[in-house]
């Protein structure tokens, strides 16, 4: 369905995963060196996971597990940045732009603000955004 002009929409999005031996941790696209990474379907990234169901949310499309259901094989192990990108290009096929994303992320260890500035930069990048 094609957006609304000057339409403005929010989304909300959540996600959690907990940690395990043997993971990569991936937060933001970005691979963090860490004894645990986060234990999922795909490369588990929590943080591009909330942002795609914020996304999608928006959209009123429904969220990451329909697009990308973990019963099926093939998103096994799969960059979650794949999921943003469709959520995007979804909202692009909508007719719709997205302006701004901002994004949490709740963790005692690994420490994020050494991350913090790379992390901006690829979700950006993902979503073709300035950092700013």
């Amino acid at each position: 369905a094609r957006l609304r002009t000057r339409s403005t929409r929010t989304g909300m999005g959540f996600d959690v995963h907990r940690l395990a031996d043997g993971e990569e941790l991936w937060l933001g696209g970005i691979r963090i060196p860490h004894a645990q990474g986060l234990l999922g379907h795909s490369d588990a990234d929590v943080a591009l996971h909330a942002l795609t169901d914020a996304i999608l949310g928006a959209i009123a499309a429904g969220d990451i597990g329909q697009h990308f259901p973990p019963s099926d094989l093939q998103w096994r192990g799969a960059p979650s940045s794949r999921f943003l990108e469709h959520a995007a290009s979804l909202v692009q096929a909508a007719g719709g732009r997205i302006e701004h994303v901002d994004l949490t992320i709740i963790c005692e260890a690994p420490k994020i603000g050494p991350y913090r500035e790379v992390i901006r930069a690829r979700i950006a990048e993902l979503l073709q955004l300035a950092p700013d």
